[in-house]
């Protein structure tokens, strides 16, 4: 049995969202409120996207072979483990640097300039302004112990 591409994807997305959601139950008050607003919508789009998927392949439809899909597959990869490893306030500046710089071919300035926009949002906007704790990174942690 061949797994299907389209099914596979948002099946994997789905899984990503509700653990968000699930996760976010365990912080503290005040650190739930972005994984929530991030989970719950994409947790809901994931499992429109799902039902699709299932009936295009219920009827016998072949996903189609498109290498973008594969594409966001890997950079979504890409984004989980930058932020896993480590986490937002790092990781995702670190992610659109990468996104700008590979993806899109930008100039390094350009690049830059949207990592060190990325880091002022998060540390700045999220953690300094609204005070919310964001996940640190499990290899931050380890590091810093």
């Amino acid at each position: 049995m061949r797994l299907d591409p389209g099914v596979t994807l948002a099946a994997i997305m789905v899984a990503v969202f509700a653990s968000m959601v699930a996760l976010a139950a365990s912080y503290p008050s005040n650190a739930r409120f972005v994984p929530l607003v991030v989970g719950i919508p994409g947790l809901g789009l994931a499992l429109v996207q799902l039902t699709l998927e299932l009936r295009r392949a219920a009827r016998g439809e072949a996903a189609t072979a498109d290498p973008r899909i594969a594409r966001l597959a890997a950079w979504i990869a890409a984004f989980l483990t930058l932020v896993l490893a480590f986490g937002f306030v790092y990781g995702g500046p670190l992610a659109v640097y990468l996104f700008l710089r590979v993806r899109e071919s930008e100039r390094q300035i350009v690049a830059t300039a949207g990592a060190l926009v990325a880091y002022c949002v998060l540390r700045f906007g999220f953690e300094q302004m609204l005070g919310l704790l964001l996940f640190r990174g499990l290899l931050v942690e380890w590091v810093l112990g």
